[in-house]
């Protein structure tokens, strides 16, 4: 907690560690006028990308000796990207149980 923040949690100790990365996904910067007024946005999600994100949060010091890691997505709206992101990070929560 940041010094002088009041929360509801202040007497609660909360030890978490978030790494986040923005190489993909929309922050790829891929974007383009459809028709006048209308802007679409494309996400990409590779799977060399989406690995290497997941080996990175795996055997680290921020997750030593943590009992669980979770991997945020939102894989039950965006089947095929987030989904190939999930997949990886299950192929690579395998080898750490």
């Amino acid at each position: 907690m940041l010094p002088g923040t009041v929360s509801r949690f202040n007497d609660t100790h909360i030890d978490m560690v978030i790494f986040r990365e923005n190489t993909e996904d929309l922050y790829s910067g891929l974007e383009h006028e459809v028709v006048q007024g209308v802007v679409e946005s494309i996400k990409i999600i590779t799977r060399q990308v989406s690995l290497r994100i997941a080996e990175r949060r795996s055997p680290t010091p921020a997750v030593e000796n943590r009992k669980k890691v979770t991997a945020i997505h939102k894989a039950n709206i965006m089947k095929m990207s987030d989904g190939l992101f999930l997949r990886c990070c299950r192929e690579v929560a395998e080898r750490y149980p």
